[in-house]
């Protein structure tokens, strides 16, 4: 930045050793508007050393529009002035039409005075719509606003019949507008500021002839109570133009101009107190022509300004700083002549102080280097659990990482964004709707210093579960049966199906949307496919598959005798059965029919795992002659069925209930007196 010379007044050589202050930045022109009259601006610094301005566009006698621009710290470039109002019906009598706030998440406040409403603007990443704050009455003049770090703001207004209104949005939510001063006296210019837990007003009431500066506090809680007003030092002068900062510590300081004479000349008065009284004023200025003082705190250190001079031709700025316990002294600001109305504010490791001047019709700009305090802001941390979740979600959120390296902390501010705030080192919320939430905790230190950090809440939906479903092919068959089971037709309504569980009702389970299971056994097997969604939701469906057997045939017996041939006389068992209509079933629902009869034999005594295949006869065919048998009650004999898919039925044990058992005999067809077949 440029550097220039800075002009100071005699004394003022007397306390450079207690802190250094030159120019950083000479004057420069920041509205670049001289098709208009522009005046009167306000200006705040964020949480980054962004700095924000606005003023007033004259555009006739009573009408005109707010403008603004911004100076990013990181590129150092002042942006285009924009019109905010963009009404062409922006005025006030007192020209003091417009006031800006910033809070520690960079959010910027701009109020202003249209068509005899108070109005808002807020930029929040974009500048959100217009919103009117107060209507109606008296013509609306001098509009104040302040805001905590947190974002509950403050609003003042005096109206020309001499009443001084406030309203306020904590938590998100708008009080009723309510009158601050004593409507029995005239009162004009408010001010108003916050500190840890109060909040703050002045103002100046006539009392007789005499105008006097008077305050007011209320807590920063929604639809606190103002205090009843106070005067807060009373004296044989007019007070004009009040202004108010509150320290870390909820003090109150002010700065006023105290009327010497009536040729104008005036004198910057300073006290500081609460509603118990306070301190005496001091003097922290020359007495001069003069008007206009404006105020800023931080850190527990003030920065007063003021113009010197006419109305319209002001001879300059000067400035006065607070630190280390007195005043440095009186101080001019160099390439400020042309002064009206004047601004400051600081940046916010005090290195810097930032002053906006009206002159010639135009806004100019120019800064000091202060050097650093040395306080050092807190350093902002949490924890908080769940981090995500569904809504309704409860999280507790924890400061207890945060710290002040020089200090102690002595507030913890929450934003939940949501719309609600809280305070306290430990808080609940409850989230009640779905949404990713920014929450920012500010932390502010024992001197007033801010920290600030932002994490995230994600709240989800309530979640849906899936919904399970599934195919199978083939719907039935003959064991051992291969099936393929498809769960894709299952889906979940508000996310997706990432896994598939499969329990197959036999014993076997399996996973994925598409599967394949051989069923080695007969049955009616229940089959149940559980399907989860993304957010580990589940359901369940079932089906049932009917896998078939074929069947025996009933009726199973057989007889052993001899056949006496004329060659050849042997034993023979002669084997019969029928056919099981339980087959008919399988065979309708298979349409694979019956084509042949197996039968086994095995040794008396044996178990039915001996049993070993002797022939095969045609399924029209009942009866088979085992001629290879070698005497008799040796054998026993089982009969399957096969259809034309090589199916066949199960050996089931002989004492099964499906089955007969044959009484074996031999007959001795001579001896009988038969003879042979």
């Amino acid at each position: 930045m440029k550097g220039a010379k800075i002009l100071v007044r005699s004394f003022l050589l007397l306390i450079l050793a207690s802190f250094f202050v030159a120019i950083a930045e000479g004057s420069r022109n920041i509205s670049l508007s001289p098709q208009w009259v522009s005046i009167a601006p306000r200006i705040t610094v964020d949480a980054k050393n962004n700095l924000h301005v606005v003023w007033l566009e004259i555009y006739s006698s009573d009408s005109g529009d707010v403008f603004y621009t911004r100076y990013d710290a990181i590129s150092q470039n002042w942006s285009l002035p924009l019109n905010l109002s963009s009404s062409g019906r922006v005025y006030c009598d007192s020209l003091y039409v417009t006031s800006i706030a910033s809070d520690a998440a960079n959010r910027v406040y701009v109020a202003w005075v249209e068509d005899n409403q108070v109005k808002l603007r807020i930029f929040d990443g974009s500048w959100g719509s217009v919103f009117t704050v107060s209507s109606g009455g008296n013509d609306c003049d001098s509009p104040r606003i302040a805001v905590t770090p947190d974002g509950n703001l403050y609003l003042v207004w005096w109206s020309l019949d001499g009443i001084i209104w406030s309203r306020a949005r904590v938590g998100g939510n708008w009080e009723s507008t309510r009158i601050l001063s004593d409507t029995g006296r005239r009162a004009k210019f408010p001010d108003v500021a916050v500190g840890n837990n109060l909040v703050a007003a002045c103002w100046v009431e006539k009392s007789g002839d005499l105008y006097q500066a008077a305050f007011s506090q209320r807590s920063r809680n929604l639809n606190a109570g103002w205090s009843s007003p106070i005067r807060v030092s009373p004296s044989g002068y007019s007070q004009q133009h009040a202004v108010i900062e509150l320290d870390s510590q909820d003090r109150a300081h002010l700065i006023w101009t105290s009327v010497l004479s009536e040729s104008g000349t005036r004198v910057v008065h300073y006290a500081s107190g609460n509603v118990n009284g306070f301190s005496a004023p001091v003097e922290i200025s020359s007495a001069q022509l003069l008007h206009y003082p404006s105020l800023a705190e931080i850190g527990g250190h003030l920065y007063a300004c003021w113009q010197v001079g006419a109305y319209g031709s002001g001879l300059g700025v000067f400035y006065n700083i607070f630190r280390s316990g007195r005043w440095s002294g009186e101080a001019f600001l160099p390439d400020s002549s042309g002064v009206t109305f004047v601004d400051l504010a600081v940046s916010q490791d005090e290195s810097d102080v930032y002053f906006v001047w009206d002159a010639g019709g135009e806004i100019y700009f120019s800064s000091l280097i202060a050097g650093p305090t040395t306080n050092k802001p807190p350093v902002a941390n949490f924890t908080y659990s769940p981090q995500k979740g569904e809504a309704p979600l409860t999280v507790t959120f924890d400061a207890s990482l945060s710290y002040d390296p020089d200090g102690q902390i002595v507030r913890y501010d929450w934003d939940f964004g949501d719309g609600t705030f809280g305070s306290g080192k430990i808080v609940t919320h409850t989230y009640t709707r779905e949404g990713l939430f920014q929450v920012r905790l500010i932390v502010t230190d024992d001197k007033g210093k801010t920290g600030i950090i932002i994490k995230n809440v994600e709240v989800l939906k309530p979640n849906l579960p899936p919904v399970a479903s599934f195919n199978f092919s083939p719907a039935t068959g003959i064991y051992p049966l291969e099936v393929t089971f498809d769960g894709g037709s299952s889906y979940d309504p508000d996310g997706d199906i990432v896994r598939y569980d499969w329990d197959f009702g036999d014993g076997a389970s399996g996973s994925g949307r598409v599967v394949r299971h051989t069923f080695s056994s007969w049955g009616n097997f229940l089959v149940r496919l559980t399907v989860y969604d993304d957010r580990n939701a589940s359901a369940s469906a079932t089906r049932t598959i009917e896998v078939l057997r074929l069947y025996q045939p009933i009726n199973i017996r057989w007889e052993t005798h001899l056949d006496e041939g004329l060659f050849l006389t042997r034993y023979v068992t002669d084997v019969r059965w029928d056919p099981n209509p339980k087959n008919n079933e399988v065979v309708a629902k298979t349409s694979w029919p019956i084509v042949a009869y197996r039968i086994y034999r095995k040794k008396i005594g044996e178990d039915d795992r001996s049993f070993r295949r002797l022939a095969e006869v045609k399924a029209d065919t009942f009866f088979y002659r085992d001629c290879d048998v070698g005497g008799i009650n040796l054998f026993a004999y089982t009969v399957t069925a096969c259809d034309n898919a090589g199916h066949e039925s199960p050996i089931e044990t002989l004492v099964s209930s499906t089955l007969s058992r044959p009484e074996m005999r031999v007959q001795d067809r001579k001896k009988s007196g038969q003879g042979k077949k």
